[in-house]
């Protein structure tokens, strides 16, 4: 199975890399980093996000799979 991967610029840090999600009130993150929790006696693993930036909407890209001959990640706008 392929990773998909996003791309997108948050205002502090610059560029960061990851999954793509959206919260209830239409803001955009890339999370980085998650856990996964099995404490809650449910018979399902959750997964929660521990590592995640905001990141403006216009910015946003996916990894297309190709590089360029200096191995530079092609991304294209979603």
């Amino acid at each position: 199975m392929r990773d998909i991967k996003f791309r997108g610029k948050n205002k502090d840090i610059g560029w960061v890399y990851g999954q793509l999600a959206y919260d209830i009130n239409g803001n955009t993150y890339i999370i980085q980093e998650v856990e996964l929790d099995s404490s809650y006696g449910l018979e399902e693993t959750m997964l929660f996000a521990t590592m995640w930036y905001r990141v403006d909407k216009e910015t946003l890209g996916q990894y297309t799979g190709l590089k360029d001959k200096m191995e530079k990640k092609y991304t294209r706008e979603i």
